[in-house]
């Protein structure tokens, strides 16, 4: 389908963009599914970048229940990035961005930049999710913007 041809392509130019190989991403696309491995060192199996993406398509969802981003490229925004893509490309073709499964953590993240709450661990990604940058919002920052704004 086009949207997952759109998505992929515009993840695998943002891992090159990170010096990872085009011959090291391995992709699987089914109709339902994209998977995106990258090893960011080969030498180390547990330094990956994984996507997992889901469609829902008669409900017109698009669902991220894993983003694995290892520890040499944490803080630096490129989960968020690749969220970030595929909440445009989804808008481009009507369909929400849910992230899914969430550990609580990343959980209250998604909900202080803005997501919208939809369970215990799934949020809605929308226009105003500030998607940019590192996580830089304190627990003392959630409160207040939750209370005062």
């Amino acid at each position: 389908m086009e949207i997952q041809d759109t998505i992929v392509h515009e993840l695998i130019v943002f891992v090159e963009s990170l010096n990872i190989s085009r011959e090291n991403i391995q992709i699987d696309v089914s109709d339902q599914c994209i998977e995106l491995i990258a090893p960011v060192d080969p030498t180390d199996q547990n330094s990956i970048i994984r996507i997992v993406i889901f469609f829902l398509h008669d409900s017109k969802q698009i669902q991220i229940p894993n983003i694995i981003v290892p520890r040499q490229l944490k803080y630096s925004g490129n989960g968020k990035h690749m969220i970030r893509i595929i909440y445009e490309i989804g808008q481009q073709h009507r369909y929400d961005v849910f992230i899914v499964d969430m550990v609580e953590s990343f959980y209250q993240k998604m909900i202080a930049r803005g997501a919208i709450p939809v369970d215990a661990d799934s949020v809605q990604i929308i226009d105003t999710t500030n998607l940019e940058g590192k996580n830089d919002i304190t627990w003392a920052d959630w409160d207040e913007k939750q209370f005062w704004n």
